[in-house]
């Protein structure tokens, strides 16, 4: 009897029709209250699915990308100047460091739009506790949005033949927009500093390690890159390693800045939960409550940091 009433009710669900929405939360649990593994929802009761991302997975996921760019663009280029196999049906191109709009840029600029990402959801939770420098996240969140799109797009390369002619650069300066870029990298690290002064040692330690490593990249490296262009040809061996360093450090500085950020709202003990969810219309054709799943994680948010209630575990299927 039991088993015809929930075959009943199974197709009654199945029947009715179902609406979908996203909603995202921001939640404060400790480590010792999250569970290890994620329950898997229950098919029949129609819950929330959940995908964890750890910081770890994340960390060694980009390490490989970028050691798998760096060692194919090279590999590239030795096949290209050593044996003389051309352009190997535009694969050469494809994955070499230092051209345009090609699969080393496309993944510098889903990194930083990574770490955009990142920015926007430590200033939503700093925001929501009153933090007064919420804004700095939030214009750095700008910021690396601008990186991603001037990475993909090459904003940043269009005046430089005019103004080489305008200040007859040559050598350490032929590429001239170091020449602002440097003066937009002290700005932002004047502008930054009182910011960084209030962040936990371990985290500012990893920033500024990060930015160290990536403006001695584009700045310093593509400065010596500029007078191997002029003295010895763009289209060089010695040329190649010198811009393949260059992307190296540029590629490992937002690895290190994305690695720093996640870190960081580890310490916050933050999460950000995407749920897909469908709630079935109720018989007489009004809608039921579709937020109704998330009423105890909506009382979180709207409470104070301080008195924030930990999140609950999650249950698993044998009830511990």
């Amino acid at each position: 009897m039991a088993t015809r009433v929930e075959t009943e009710n199974a197709r009654r669900h199945e029947e009715a029709p179902m609406s979908t929405s996203v909603h995202g939360t921001i939640r404060h649990a400790p480590s010792s209250a999250r569970p290890a593994t994620t329950a898997e929802p229950n098919a029949a009761s129609g819950g929330p699915l959940a995908m964890v991302v750890r910081r770890q997975t994340v960390r060694w996921a980009l390490l490989a990308a970028i050691a798998v760019l760096l060692v194919l663009s090279t590999l590239g280029q030795m096949a290209q100047r050593v044996f003389g196999l051309g352009t190997m049906f535009g694969l050469v191109r494809l994955f070499y460091v230092d051209a345009e709009r090609n699969v080393p840029t496309f993944y510098s600029s889903l990194a930083l739009l990574l770490a955009c990402g990142l920015l926007a959801i430590v200033a939503a939770e700093r925001r929501r506790c009153g933090d007064r420098l919420w804004i700095h996240w939030s214009w750095l969140s700008v910021l690396f949005l601008l990186l991603a799109a001037d990475e993909f797009i090459g904003f940043h390369e269009m005046p430089i033949e005019r103004l080489r002619r305008l200040w007859d650069a040559h050598g350490l300066l032929y590429f001239t927009w170091v020449v602002p870029g440097a003066a937009f990298v002290l700005l932002v690290a004047i502008a930054s500093a009182r910011w960084l002064l209030t962040l936990p040692r371990a985290v500012r330690n990893r920033y500024v390690v990060a930015a160290t490593v990536f403006v001695t990249g584009a700045i310093g490296v593509e400065m010596l890159s500029g007078w191997v262009a002029e003295y010895r040809g763009e289209d060089t061996g010695i040329y190649a390693a010198v811009v393949t360093v260059e992307e190296a450090c540029e590629m490992l500085g937002v690895w290190i800045f994305i690695d720093a950020t996640l870190h960081f709202l580890e310490r916050l003990g933050t999460s950000v939960t995407i749920t897909f969810d469908h709630q079935p219309r109720s018989t007489d054709g009004r809608g039921v409550d579709r937020w109704a799943d998330l009423a105890d994680a909506s009382a979180r948010l709207n409470a104070p940091c301080a008195q924030q209630r930990p999140a609950q575990p999650v249950a698993t299927r044998n009830g511990r």
